[in-house]
C-alpha cells in the first residue's frame, strides 16, 4: 500500500504560559550597578496557562482546541471525536485519515484506544517509543 501525505494529520498537546520567568529584582550597593551576582530572577505567582490540543495537516495550520480543565483519557476522546475527526473531515470529506500521535499516556488510554479501532475512516500511524520528536506540529 502506498502512503502519500495528502492525509496525514498530526496530533499534539501543549501548554503555554503568561510569562517563563517572573521580573528581575536587584538587591545590590548603589556603586555596584548590575553585577550578576546581585540580580536573580523571581518566579511569578499569577502566570496564567492555557492547554491546547491540535492538529496540523500537510497544507499548514489545521485547527487548535482549548483544554479546559485536566486532560485524561475521556476528555481526549471527547476531543478526537468532536473535534479533530469532525474538522478533519472538513478539510478532507473522503477516504482514509492517516493520524500520527505521540505516545502520551493520555494518547495511550485504554478509552482513547479502543475509540482508535472504531473509527474505520482514521488510521493511526505507527510511531516508535521513545523515538525523537520529528512531529512537524512541534515547529508550526
Amino acid at each position: 500500500m502506498v502512503r502519500t501525505w495528502d492525509t496525514f494529520i498530526f496530533c499534539d498537546k501543549s501548554t503555554f504560559s503568561s510569562a517563563i520567568e517572573g521580573p528581575v529584582f536587584v538587591y545590590r550597593l548603589r556603586e555596584e550597578g548590575y553585577n550578576c551576582q546581585y540580580i536573580f530572577n523571581c518566579k511569578r505567582l499569577c502566570c496564567v496557562y492555557v492547554h491546547s490540543c491540535g492538529w496540523i495537516p500537510r497544507e499548514g495550520a489545521g485547527m487548535t482546541h482549548l483544554i479546559e480543565g485536566h486532560l485524561d483519557g475521556l476528555l481526549y476522546k471527547h476531543i478526537l471525536q468532536n473535534v479533530m475527526v469532525t474538522s478533519v473531515r472538513m478539510l478532507y470529506p473522503d477516504g482514509l485519515i492517516h493520524f500520527q500521535q505521540g505516545h502520551s499516556t493520555i494518547y495511550d488510554s485504554h478509552v482513547v484506544h479502543e475509540f482508535l479501532l472504531l473509527q474505520a475512516e482514521v488510521e493511526l500511524i505507527d510511531w516508535p517509543r521513545r523515538a525523537p520528536d520529528m512531529n512537524p506540529i512541534e515547529n508550526a
